[in-house]
């Protein structure tokens, strides 16, 4: 039994790529959704590899070609066959700019019409264990998988319901042959396959105009890919928060700041953003002769940016424009801070504001001024507020990559 359709998601979306934690949300039917985690010094991905076995087999690859590298966890979903029922094998290698950087396998059991997710995780012994090179083991099924091939290749997708209907012909041809037995009386009163058998034979003609296995399936393969229309791998929010205890103008080095703002999430983030503790974060703010923040802060994977109590300010394509949909105003634990002030010298569209800056974040003097955003602002005021004493304590905005 085969995997009639795959579609590929989220680790944070509701459907197919959109925003809750259900990769299965949406499909109706019998789904199992995967949710890749990585171990080590596994922390990115480009391209899945999935393979199924026992109930269902499957093998295929998402995105068909590698895209932008994704942070661990991810989640993805593969839409299977309703009667799928019994033990499921469930192996998973990530990749990373071409190399597979590690493989897991879980044994799962599913149920018609369920919903189950596994959790996977990757590991680099896994691929020295000698976990199967899905992308050898599609090719080596190459001549009787044409399907999968040409699903997985990007053509055009076949519309939901096409491999449903080429089963069901398959079901009406099986009932047909079983209708015309193969080795029928004239077979036996005519021993030796004479001139009379061949002009009606009796193991041919029928079967080659209601083929078992074969036509039906070519022409409608078993795997319907719907990620072409949504991404790939959307993962879940990125997240935003305030750096305390606030600190003066005289701020060190930027890549120092950055550090602080990580090892920040990782000693005050709370147990549900246990995921998120372990990634990289960077410092908004803007130093001469450094890339302005829209520059130096990757984003562009469509995430969600919430605080730390879950409320989102924006998303990975408004950051930039100017006006919030909630303030900036949670510090990492989840509190929200008695502050007026996080230094920027920043723009609303994450340019360079000028040389506001502490004489570039040296200075932490009442001498001396630094351009800072106001926290509590939704408009272009929590990057760009007024001008304050570099002796006053302001605080840090902090964003994960």
């Amino acid at each position: 039994m085969r995997a009639r359709a795959i579609c590929v998601l989220l680790a944070g979306a509701s459907g197919c790529g959109s925003g809750t934690t259900d990769a299965c949300d949406g499909v109706s039917g019998t789904c199992l959704g995967v949710h890749v985690v990585g171990s080590g010094a596994i922390a990115q991905v480009d391209q899945l590899e999935v393979h199924l076995s026992s109930a269902v087999l499957f093998d295929g690859r998402t995105p068909p070609q590698a895209g932008a590298a994704v942070d661990l966890p991810v989640r993805t979903a593969v839409v299977l066959p309703q009667a799928a029922n019994g033990a499921l094998g469930v192996q998973v290698v990530g990749f990373l700019n071409g190399r597979a950087e590690g493989a897991g396998s879980i044994q799962a059991s599913i149920a018609p019409g369920e919903h189950l997710e596994v959790t996977v995780v990757l590991a680099a012994g896994a691929l020295d264990a000698g976990t199967p090179d899905l992308a050898d083991a599609a090719a080596a099924d190459a001549a009787g998988d044409a399907a999968l091939q040409y699903d997985m290749a990007g053509d055009a997708p076949i519309p939901d319901g096409g491999a449903d209907f080429a089963m069901q012909q398959n079901d009406a041809a099986m009932q047909q042959d079983g209708a015309m037995p193969d080795l029928a009386a004239p077979d036996l009163a005519k021993p030796d396959l004479a001139t009379p058998d061949l002009a009606k034979p009796d193991l041919a003609t029928p079967d080659l105009a209601m083929p078992d296995l074969a036509m039906p399936d070519l022409a409608m393969p078993d795997l319907v890919v719907r990620d072409l229309a949504m991404p790939d791998l959307v993962v879940g929010p990125r997240l935003i928060f305030l750096m305390t205890p606030t600190r003066t103008g005289s701020l060190g080095t930027l890549a120092g700041l950055d550090q602080a703002c990580t090892v920040t999430a990782q000693q005050q983030l709370g147990v549900q953003w246990a995921a998120h503790a372990g990634s990289p974060y960077k410092a908004i703010i803007s130093y001469q002769f450094s890339p302005p923040p829209v520059q130096r802060i990757v984003l562009g994977q469509g995430r969600a940016i919430v605080t730390p109590n879950n409320v989102q300010v924006a998303d990975d394509n408004t950051l930039w424009n100017g006006n919030l949909t909630a303030p900036v105003n949670v510090a990492a634990n989840g509190q929200v801070p008695f502050v007026n002030c996080a230094w920027t010298n920043t723009t609303s569209n994450g340019q360079i504001q000028g040389l506001n800056d502490c004489g570039n974040w040296t200075n932490g003097t009442v001498n001396a001024s630094g351009a800072v955003g106001r926290p509590n602002a939704v408009g272009p005021a929590w990057l760009q507020f007024a001008n304050d004493a570099c002796s006053t304590f302001c605080a840090i905005y902090c964003i994960e990559q």
